[in-house]
């Protein structure tokens, strides 16, 4: 999660009172039995999920909607900078994947994107499946490669 994205989450949360009150009553539509078997699945399901027969990676996305809302009417009230807003925009790009992360997490027996090529904004994974170590770059050999030195090529210099 990037530097800013929970405090921002929180603020926009706390600060507000409709953002407040409206993610109060989230879990409330949820009975115990249903939180503690979504809680077990969770380490095995992720974001799949299910909750009360919605997917938890839906109802994590409200959070972020009200604190955004919250965050909104403390913009408009001058209590933050306009900025602000983007602070969340991880949490949004985390809930809502792109097509470089759908990219990246590619389905189990494919070859995944290394993480060079993930930090570097490209989705194609540049390492060919041929012989081992052929996805490196040739580059020039940048030693220097002594040079034989004859009376004739010195510089300046008489043998």
């Amino acid at each position: 999660m990037a530097a800013g994205a929970a405090p921002a989450l929180w603020t926009g949360l706390g600060h507000h009172r409709e953002s407040r009150t409206a993610a109060w009553e989230l879990p409330q539509g949820f009975t115990a039995d249903q939180r503690r078997a979504a809680t077990a699945a969770l380490s095995a399901e992720g974001l799949r999920t299910m909750l009360g027969g919605e997917r938890v990676l839906q109802l994590a996305a409200e959070p972020v909607r009200l604190a955004r809302a919250g965050l909104r009417a403390r913009v408009d009230a001058e209590r933050e900078p306009p900025q602000v807003l983007d602070l969340l925009d991880p949490l949004d790009e985390a809930l809502h994947p792109t097509d470089l992360r759908r990219a990246v997490c590619r389905p189990p027996g494919t070859r995944p994107a290394s993480r060079t090529t993930v930090l570097r904004g490209r989705v194609q994974d540049p390492r060919p499946t041929g012989r081992p170590g052929a996805h490196r770059r040739a580059e020039p050999d940048r030693r220097r490669t002594p040079q034989r030195v004859t009376a004739g090529s010195a510089r300046g210099r008489s043998p």
